[in-house]
């Protein structure tokens, strides 16, 4: 957890570290925010959550930090599982989708989730770590400050176990500085 924090702090370092360089070679420096909700499938496990992301960008590159907490809670073989929260940043990249106020977007990134698994009276909290790579696209209504966002991240997990699970994710976006 640690390690996903300050590289975190790394990448939020160097985003704004060279602001003049990155005006002029890849557009001006902004900031966005946005919440929204997120579904995940990771069979055979269906969960949902609650997620916000903060991010700093120029017009084809930005890194980006998202926390998310669980909503809901699924069954599988007698357990009751449920997402607590997960923690992950992201280096990113746009492209503009001609002059529409949309842009499609990738990115990859990696980070932590943590899951509680309930069975009766013994209860088990455990986390693992991923890699996420996924891409979507956003609209900006009237090329203002507000948009929406729809996404796709794939979470592969490197802890024991491993698997994988597939999250979209819906949400509110909302541009500030440098526009």
């Amino acid at each position: 957890m640690k390690t996903l924090f300050a590289a975190a702090a790394v990448a939020a370092v160097a985003a704004f570290a060279a602001p003049a360089m990155a005006q002029t070679a890849m557009g001006p420096v902004s900031g966005y925010a946005n919440l929204g909700y997120a579904y995940a499938h990771a069979d055979p496990v269906n969960l949902s959550a609650v997620e916000g992301r903060l991010g700093v960008r120029t017009t084809y590159l930005g890194v980006e930090g998202q926390g998310a907490f669980g909503v809901n809670d699924d069954t599988a073989a007698g357990v009751k599982i449920k997402l607590r929260n997960e923690f992950s940043g992201y280096a990113i990249g746009f492209l503009p989708l001609g002059a529409s106020g949309a842009e499609a977007f990738a990115r990859v990134g990696y980070g932590h989730s943590s899951f509680r698994a309930k069975s009766g009276a013994i209860e088990v909290t455990d986390g693992q770590d991923s890699v996420n790579y996924g891409a979507g696209v956003q609209y900006f209504f009237n090329h203002g400050p507000n948009g929406v966002r729809g996404d796709y991240t794939r979470y592969d997990f490197t802890g024991n176990g491993n698997g994988s699970a597939d999250v979209w994710a819906i949400s509110y976006v909302r541009k500030f500085g440098g526009q």
